[in-house]
């Protein structure tokens, strides 16, 4: 029987929210600093745009062209669990009371995401000769754009704001099928409506980190959650499933053709992304709660799950100082370069993340 006591946020879901963002900075990385370019034209022939359209395809083994391309949305689904962790921490408070905290939150998230976005686009524009300084393009842009920097959180905060007033008022269970269902409604539509594009089916439908593709994985970590907040275990059928659903994703598309490349470049297609993140998103969780059981030492994977907002954003910046670098001194980015920058930059952040949690909220072992 289930006995109500509040969930140690710093150690499980922070440690999930860490784990996740220390695989997803060198995936960043080797994206956008050079890594894939300079495999291309290592690969023979320059790196034509042929070339690089066909390494892309034999990266991706299942179709992800607009609309069905999606991101992994992990995120979404540590979101979800933490809203609903948020109301054992204002418990007894009413729906509008904590929701004008939601708003605050994830509204600064949504403002901040489009001016990091055009900063980010501004910094470009002054190292490209020629380029027409078009901020309205841009902004459109940051909000129509198959895969943006910052579409991950305004996707993520949107989703946020829509999904709390459910996830406060109903159990786990209904959250549990809400999402199931959004996800069969929002899978229906990209596989049967063919969507122009415009900025609002692009947000909200089609983008790899869509709202409709985010919300179904917000509704189901809400479920998660609520049933991880009143302190039920996770268990061994729950984490045997999720693991054998988790594990398939590794194999199964090797059998397909992938040659394991899809281990690098994590891209799925909608809905596989989702069954992947909710079965990957409950395995992680279970095993975090385990190891806290065991008194497990986390501070490293927590630093980096207490500042998400920050190391996303962080790790672009300091990318971005390294090329300038690289430019300035006419050096090409070759793959080596590009794994250098890699270590760099990771390493970096880390550090610094972690000794900026270290002064703002003491030892890790206070946390």
């Amino acid at each position: 029987m289930s006995s109500e006591q509040p969930f140690k946020r710093s150690k499980v879901l922070d440690s999930v929210r860490g784990i996740a963002i220390l695989f997803m900075i060198p995936l960043h990385l080797f994206l956008f600093g050079g890594g894939a370019e300079s495999l291309v034209g290592e690969g023979g022939g320059g790196g034509g745009s042929s070339e690089w359209a066909a390494l892309i395809a034999k990266l991706i083994v299942v179709n992800t062209q607009r609309p069905l391309g999606s991101g992994l949305v992990l995120f979404f689904f540590i979101t979800g669990v933490a809203l609903s962790l948020m109301l054992l921490k204002y418990k007894g408070k009413g729906l509008k009371q904590i929701e004008v905290r939601v708003l605050k939150r994830y509204g600064l998230y949504i403002l901040a995401g489009i001016a990091f976005s055009l900063l980010f686009r501004v910094f470009y524009y002054l190292q490209t000769p020629g380029a027409v300084f078009d901020p309205i393009n841009w902004l459109n842009w940051t909000f129509s754009s198959f895969m943006d920097l910052s579409g991950p959180i305004l996707g993520l905060g949107v989703s946020a704001i829509i999904a709390f007033p459910i996830i406060f008022k109903w159990d786990w269970k209904k959250l549990a099928l809400a999402g199931l269902v959004l996800a069969v409604i929002e899978a229906a539509a990209i596989y049967l409506i063919p969507f122009e594009r415009h900025v609002v089916t692009n947000f909200f439908i089609t983008n790899s980190f869509s709202v409709g593709k985010g919300l179904p994985l917000v509704l189901f970590g809400g479920a998660v959650g609520k049933w991880m907040g009143v302190g039920r275990k996770l268990d061994r059928r729950v984490v045997a499933v999720s693991a054998a659903v988790t594990l398939g994703y590794f194999f199964v598309p090797t059998l397909l053709g992938s040659g394991g490349w899809h281990m690098i470049i994590a891209v799925w297609a909608f809905p596989h992304a989702a069954i992947f993140i909710a079965a990957a998103g409950i395995f992680s969780l279970a095993i975090f709660q385990k190891l806290e059981e065991r008194g497990t030492r986390l501070g490293a994977f927590q630093a980096l799950g207490r500042s998400s907002f920050i190391v996303y954003y962080g790790h672009y910046v300091i990318l971005m100082i390294l090329n300038a670098i690289l430019g300035l001194a006419g050096v090409k980015v070759t793959l080596m370069i590009s794994v250098g920058e890699l270590i760099i930059s990771t390493a970096t952040i880390w550090i610094l993340i972690y000794y900026f949690s270290k002064r703002r909220w003491g030892p890790p072992s206070t946390w």
